[in-house]
């Protein structure tokens, strides 16, 4: 898979009348997602409040602008670049988003150039979508000043349980890394990573609203561990430019 391919599924993907309103799609549609989404704005709420505010801020891959709005809110007067290869998925973010603060880019990430530098950097959901992980975080060094924050959430890979329980994993969804490999490519590309933990939690099979958020409640705030792996549907990893 190319990211041509990810720009071609989503697009037409979110031309279907069916979707709508692609944020409340993938957040509100059932009571999981709804966790999925609490889950997630604690987290990212967690990591704001160890930054301070940057003059400029690089988010990869916005979707509709879910968490952008959170990070805008709590910089007001920090400048963002978005940048995503989906014309229709970024159309929903400009919908979701109106400031004069943020500038908005149809591109593939690893073709995109800024003159300035990023002292912040911010991406969710979008780099399991990457095939080269490695040039991915090359490509990112260069875009951002010294000692600047990144936070990525991305996929946590189950492929063995996929396989025991006899699941093809389609081409869209088989790059998802594990995390401790990611830490090996960050910190190969000049980044120091400080933290990994769980994000969304679940208990493989079990699809109970009360039972995920009981994982999340005990383990959100602990390091990442091989167990937290297995309960983790996704995780992020925060790190700095040295």
């Amino acid at each position: 898979m190319q990211n041509e391919d990810v720009k071609e599924i989503y697009n037409k993907f979110l031309k279907q009348e069916e979707i709508g309103d692609y944020e409340f799609y993938r957040w509100s549609t059932n009571s999981i997602l709804r966790s999925q989404y609490f889950m997630t704005l604690r987290c990212v709420l967690d990591f704001l409040t160890r930054v301070n505010s940057p003059a400029r801020c690089l988010e990869v891959g916005p979707g509709p602008g879910t968490w952008t709005k959170k990070i805008c809110e709590k910089f007001p007067q920090t400048n963002f670049t978005l940048v995503d290869i989906s014309e229709e998925m970024l159309g929903q973010a400009k919908k979701n988003l109106s400031s004069d603060r943020i500038n908005f880019f149809v591109s593939d990430f690893l073709q995109f150039s800024s003159l300035e530098k990023y002292q912040l950097f911010f991406s969710s959901r979008a780099l399991e979508y990457f095939v080269d992980k490695n040039n991915f975080f090359l490509h990112l060094e260069g875009l951002l000043d010294f000692q600047a924050r990144g936070f990525v959430i991305t996929k946590t890979p189950h492929y063995f349980l996929s396989k025991l329980r006899g699941s093809v994993v389609k081409d869209f969804h088989s790059w998802q890394i594990a995390p401790q490999a990611l830490r090996k490519i960050i910190e190969a590309n000049g980044f120091k990573v400080i933290k990994i933990r769980p994000v969304t939690m679940r208990f493989p099979g079990v699809k109970i609203v009360f039972v995920n958020d009981l994982l999340f409640k005990l383990f959100h705030s602990c390091r990442m561990n091989f167990i937290l792996q297995f309960l983790s549907e996704s995780y992020s990893i925060e790190f700095e430019k040295l």
